[in-house]
């Protein structure tokens, strides 16, 4: 890999995973700063930091370690991700139906 796909890589990482870690980031960053001392909120953001560190750092080791096993079980894998992620999103379209129903808000 060059630098420029290394750096393209990182980027659209993060922007792919915004909409899963902006959330977790602002429920963080919100309570650190209503915690009550400096000590507080710089160890929030600390394990935080740690938490992401990790998930990251075994994704890209995994990729890098085991990426011939990956790419031979990915293409075993290929003809069902469609229909899987078919099912996954009609599942939630259900999901969130009957949850709005519960509601009341279509009533």
């Amino acid at each position: 890999m060059t630098l420029w796909s290394d750096l393209l890589f990182g980027l659209s990482y993060a922007v792919a995973s915004l909409s899963c870690t902006l959330p977790i980031f602002l429920v963080v960053a919100g309570s650190a700063a209503s915690a009550d001392n400096f000590w507080a909120a710089v160890s929030q953001f600390g394990a935080y930091a740690l938490g992401m560190g990790t998930v990251v750092l075994v994704v890209v080791l995994g990729s890098v370690l085991f990426k011939r096993a990956l790419a031979r079980w990915l293409r075993g894998v290929t003809p069902f991700v469609h229909r899987l992620s078919s099912l996954f999103l009609a599942g939630a379209g259900v999901y969130i139906i009957i949850y709005w129903l519960r509601q009341g808000i279509f009533s």
